[in-house]
């Protein structure tokens, strides 16, 4: 989709002055004079944006990680992060945006480690060519922050969402991509003390941003997610509403929380549901079931009843089932439980048993 760069922009810059503007071929440009002293402050816009699911990805990064409520006399644009690649994803966003290069101000924040490394590796991934590197005892890990100082983008910038939010609401990609970029910023996945997942959250400001926090429950419960809001944070359980979100790519953008997600569900305690009498078939006729039990730990009473209910814990089906194909469960299975969610979805199905049979495997 693209728009016009003047439906972005807003009447007055941040600080109140009128915003004026003048279009050539390729550029839009947009001044405005202050009354005292006559400085003149400009910028350089694309004439034109492209409103994808990168932008509104990368916008929705922006909001958790930057700087969204500047005071009156800050004209900056703030984006911070420990992660290169997100930084990266911001600061080349920038240059698309017309921002020259020399305007980013390039810092890393940390408490140890090589500073000459530490700069060498911010370099050569966000290819800048100057990072000032500070000593903070509370960075324990190293925070980058990328700046720019211009009150005409920081106006532009600060009136993007509010210009866009009903097309994200509205459009399946654009709400994904929004939930996704935010996510990355603010997301959590939550582990309980047994090392499974509890929930999945956003964090978000109580004070400023409850109305961002809605906004995005509204979103979620548009891919059937139910969400509550407490305490600063957006969260829901129920591994059926876990899954759907992991496997609508919701998670993808931050490697390591996608890592955490896929760790913490092969930890999961799944128990396959069949179709009735499957398992009666499936099952190696050549063992007796009290020697299955004995080979799982369990009673033989315990065997027959799962037998007869036609059910059997996931990680457990190689042992009583050897020859047994992933298409074969996947085909035969009405749903999946964990703990107390019921998963009937197909995919969701396929996932569980092709990450919890590759981790038997591994």
């Amino acid at each position: 989709m693209e728009m016009q760069t003047t439906d972005l922009l807003p009447e007055y810059s941040f600080s109140g002055f009128k915003l004026n503007s003048l279009e050539d071929t390729e550029k839009l440009y947009v001044w405005y004079k202050k009354p005292q002293g006559g400085q003149i402050v400009e910028f350089n816009f694309p004439k034109t944006i492209t409103i994808d699911s990168r932008f509104i990805q990368n916008l929705a990064l922006y909001i958790g990680d930057g700087l969204n409520n500047p005071s009156k006399i800050n004209t900056h644009c703030n984006f911070s992060n420990n992660n290169l690649d997100l930084i990266k994803l911001i600061y080349d966003w920038w240059l698309e945006l017309g921002i020259q290069k020399e305007k980013i101000n390039v810092y890393a924040c940390t408490s140890e480690g090589d500073m000459q490394e530490i700069e060498n590796i911010i370099k050569n991934k966000i290819k800048c060519e100057k990072v000032k590197v500070y000593v903070y005892p509370l960075h324990r890990i190293p925070t980058i922050i990328i700046q720019i100082g211009n009150s005409i983008f920081q106006a532009f910038f600060l009136n993007l969402f509010t210009n866009l939010k009903s097309k994200i609401f509205a459009d399946v990609i654009l709400r994904r991509a929004f939930l996704t970029g935010l996510f990355a910023a603010e997301g959590h996945v939550k582990h309980s003390v047994y090392g499974t997942i509890e929930s999945i959250s956003y964090a978000f400001n109580p004070k400023t941003e409850l109305a961002l926090a809605k906004f995005v429950c509204d979103c979620l419960s548009l891919e059937n997610i139910t969400a509550k809001i407490s305490k600063g944070q957006v969260y829901f359980c129920n591994y059926a509403q876990m899954l759907r979100f992991f496997l609508r790519g919701i998670i993808n953008l931050h490697k390591n929380k996608k890592i955490k997600f896929e760790k913490l569900i092969k930890n999961a305690d799944v128990t396959l549901h069949f179709n009735q009498k499957f398992l009666e078939k499936a099952i190696n006729k050549n063992i007796s079931q009290h020697k299955l039990a004995k080979n799982i730990g369990c009673s033989q009473a315990s065997i027959s009843h799962n037998l007869t209910i036609s059910r059997f814990k996931l990680k457990l089906l190689p042992k009583i089932c050897p020859n047994i194909t992933r298409e074969s469960l996947v085909e035969n299975t009405e749903y999946a439980q964990v703990s107390n969610s019921r998963i009937s979805d197909k995919e969701a199905i396929t996932f569980l048993i092709n990450i919890q049979l590759d981790n038997k495997n591994d």
